[in-house]
């Protein structure tokens, strides 16, 4: 029969609390990896286009996005592309196009941002282009 708490020395103690945290650590991972395999195949559901229920996923939306390189990068290699620049309608369905992936509801806006906050874009007010300066 196990002793009670009262009865066991602080050793006792000690490596009962070793035993539960290694349990629970053990626990955590198996946890984690199944987590990590649910949005795996969530993410191939998500794919083809059907809905995932149950839990929630990461996030309001699901989990973020993942790009090879940040949105200035793609902008920045379009707008290096040609000398009489862009407009961000223009420079939307291209960074779309190149395989950027967002799930910003305006990502237009998100493209303004990332235009007005560059120190080497010029804006054309007359054309409404954006040009990358030299």
């Amino acid at each position: 029969m196990a002793k009670s708490i009262s009865q066991m020395s602080v050793v006792e103690l000690e490596k009962a609390l070793s035993t539960k945290r290694d349990k629970i650590n053990d626990y955590m991972s198996e946890r984690d990896q199944i987590l990590k395999e649910l949005d795996r195949v969530e993410g191939k559901i998500r794919d083809l286009g059907g809905k995932v229920a149950g839990r929630k996923a990461q996030g309001r939306r699901g989990p973020r996005a993942k790009n090879e390189k940040p949105l200035w990068g793609y902008v920045e290699d379009i707008l290096g592309r040609t000398k009489k620049g862009f407009t961000i309608e223009e420079l939307e369905k291209r960074v779309l196009a190149s395989g950027y992936k967002t799930k910003s509801n305006n990502f237009r806006n998100v493209i303004y941002q990332c235009l007005y906050h560059a120190e080497q874009v010029s804006h054309d007010s007359e054309t409404g282009r954006y040009v990358l300066d030299s």
